[in-house]
């Protein structure tokens, strides 16, 4: 089952809380928990795409990069606010 988006607005506000100054910031989209296999592997999944819908790219291996100096954060950030009524 997705979600509502919830995460992605409270990640995007987070990032753009804490990033004035920063060049970029990056993750390693894995979960926090014990888990392993085919649950492990489809959180990873799902987690990398909600990394990927804020702007996130992948880098190296599983760590992916999101550069500040694009405007994608911004306008996700603006999307993600009108759905939830934030403006």
């Amino acid at each position: 089952m997705e979600g509502r988006g919830i995460g992605r607005w409270f990640a995007a506000e987070v990032i753009s809380s804490l990033s004035p100054g920063a060049d970029f910031v990056a993750t390693y989209p894995a979960p926090m928990d014990d888990s392993d296999g085919s649950a492990r592997k489809s959180a990873e999944s799902k987690l990398r795409r909600v990394w990927s819908d804020i702007g996130f790219r992948p880098l190296v291996g599983d760590v992916m990069i999101l550069d500040l100096n694009e405007v994608t954060l911004d306008e996700k950030l603006q999307e993600l606010r009108q759905k939830f009524g934030a403006l």
